[in-house]
């Protein structure tokens, strides 16, 4: 998986579509974690193929639109965690405006929270 975040889109599909089939999310998370620990095996197993021979497996044309399909899913994580950035910065700012800074935003909201 190496040691950038390329993984969490994939992380959090999965994980989903294993909460989505009845699967709590500790166990999926834990799931996701061992399939990545397998996989780095197959990392040590490719690291001792000689260049050429990798080049012939994954010629430019299959790297260049892997590269570019992760570099899409990122982008499409980070806009939702901005988004909801923005919103939370709004939310906190009415509830400053309305004198209600010991309420949590799920109140202003309407909706049940879990930490109060």
């Amino acid at each position: 998986m190496g040691t950038s975040f390329t993984f969490l889109p994939i992380f959090e599909i999965g994980i989903a579509q294993m909460k989505a089939d009845g699967i709590d999310g500790q166990d999926a998370y834990g799931k996701m974690l061992g399939t990545a620990m397998v996989c780095s095996l197959l990392e040590l197993f490719f690291s001792a193929i000689p260049t050429r021979i990798l080049r012939k497996l994954f010629p430019p044309v299959v790297s260049c639109v892997t590269v570019i399909l992760i570099g899409v899913a990122l982008t499409g994580t980070g806009m939702f965690q901005t988004i909801e950035l923005v919103i939370n910065l709004q939310l906190f700012r009415l509830s400053n405006r309305l004198g209600s800074s010991d309420k949590c935003r799920n109140e202003i909201l309407g909706r049940r929270c879990c930490l109060c």
